[in-house]
């Protein structure tokens, strides 16, 4: 699945080139973050199920416009898999092109989005998911709802629907230094990463 991605730019030229419209990023290899990280079943809605899924950040390598990079990613697109590629790079907000959870993800990445422990990692890419693919009215719940889990242990859910109720209480102050962005593919798993300005 689609993991999420907290950055590591080796420079300010390269984060610079992820900021303008249609970035190329070229992903040639991914790894798990965390190699003996939860598996889950996720859902969504009455007819998507996926058994087994790995619940952890990955690691991208590849070049963006043209520098090499090594990207700390979270899936943020349940519906592919993780498959190295070209990905044109967008802004969350253009991603989304909703506010509400621009500013819900941002709150949460802003706070728990750097690498962590295992637990913490899960915990923050399970409460990505939720904050993405539930309506924003929705309050966070991964044990139920248009999107959930099953088959992982209870205290990465309340760990993660704990994030998420933070990150909407939190929505409305946001660093202003954290800029998001997201490699999109048709075909394959998005990604977003993350830096600080």
């Amino acid at each position: 699945m689609k993991k999420f991605i907290g950055l590591a730019l080796a420079g300010a030229a390269m984060f610079a080139a992820a900021q303008g419209a249609n970035a190329a990023l070229i992903i040639n290899s991914i790894s798990l973050v965390n190699s003996h990280a939860p598996t889950a079943t996720i859902h969504a809605g009455s007819h998507y199920s996926v058994r087994n899924v790995a619940v952890t950040p990955q690691t991208l390598n590849g070049t963006l416009d043209g520098n090499a990079v090594s990207l700390f990613a979270y899936c943020i697109d349940i519906y592919q898999f993780s498959q190295p590629g070209t990905f044109q790079v967008v802004s969350l907000a253009d991603y989304l092109n909703d506010a509400t959870k621009t500013a819900r993800i941002s709150a949460l990445i802003g706070a728990a989005g750097a690498h962590s422990t295992t637990s913490q990692d899960a915990a923050v890419q399970l409460a990505l998911w939720e904050l993405k693919n539930e309506s924003d009215s929705t309050t966070p719940d991964l044990s139920r709802g248009y999107f959930d889990v099953s088959r992982i242990n209870s205290s990465y859910v309340n760990a993660a629907n704990g994030l998420a109720n933070d990150a909407i209480a939190n929505a409305s102050n946001i660093d202003p230094t954290l800029q998001i962005f997201v490699a999109t593919n048709d075909r394959k798993q998005d990604f977003l990463f993350f830096s600080h300005t």
